[in-house]
């Protein structure tokens, strides 16, 4: 079982630049890995086939929010063999 791990980054940026860093989230997802990295730091995820999009907005007086979430369970190669048997006894 892995350890669990985690990455955070919070930035006050210009849409522009936020829109930067969505494309470059896309581009990892298309392409299979995603690196996050801050300084030192450097986080990897290899997003499988089935992942999950939840996606919110909300609005409350003057604060907006859109909130994007991505999830996906890793894969790792089944040890169990199958077998099916159609013959009859």
């Amino acid at each position: 079982m892995r350890e669990n791990q985690e990455f955070y980054f919070s930035l006050v940026t210009s849409p522009e630049q936020a829109a930067d860093y969505l494309e470059a989230l896309a581009r990892g997802l298309r392409q299979g890995q995603v690196t996050l990295s801050t300084g030192d730091e450097r986080f990897k995820l290899a997003p499988s086939r089935e992942t999950e999009l939840d996606l919110r907005a909300s609005r409350r007086g003057v604060h907006n929010r859109v909130s994007l979430e991505l999830t996906w369970r890793d894969h790792s190669p089944s040890t169990k063999a199958l077998s099916i048997d159609s013959e009859k006894d």
